[in-house]
């Protein structure tokens, strides 16, 4: 990260392998790469890698109980080493109604200055149905 901080002008900050994929790690990570960086820190775009999209009508929870009951193989991998509630609170999952997905992106550009993601294929038409909702969405 201290290299991309200082070279690149976007820094991808992936949480797959951190032990707790929370907002406090997201927060560390971010703090590198501004530390690093120094002066240009505020040029370097911030992007998130999210582990899973899923739209749903209720807590983010139980939208990760509902995809895994589909039979999600990735967020199966996760759930293996992180419980549901963990993976909920996660800046690794977006799930929720289109609106609440758009708030808590928001929420990450605010934050911790996010301003990009990136979604597997599967999940892009997902993350499309957010994007309407993102200009009026407060963190």
């Amino acid at each position: 990260l201290a290299l991309a901080a200082r070279e690149a002008d976007v820094v991808s900050l992936n949480l797959l392998k951190a032990p707790r994929p929370t907002d406090a790690a997201l927060a560390e990570r971010v703090g590198w790469v501004r530390d690093a960086a120094g002066p240009r820190a505020d040029a370097i775009e911030l992007q998130l890698p999210l582990a899973a999209v899923i739209a749903f009508d209720g807590a983010p929870a139980d939208a990760i109980r509902s995809a895994l009951a589909g039979g999600d193989r990735f967020l199966a991998t996760l759930a293996s080493r992180l419980d549901v509630e963990t993976l909920a609170a996660s800046p690794l999952v977006l799930a929720g109604s289109t609106e609440a997905m758009a708030e808590r992106l928001a929420g990450l550009r605010t934050e911790h200055g996010i301003g990009a993601v990136m979604v597997p294929m599967s999940q892009m038409e997902a993350l499309a149905a957010v994007i309407p909702h993102l200009a009026g969405a407060r963190a």
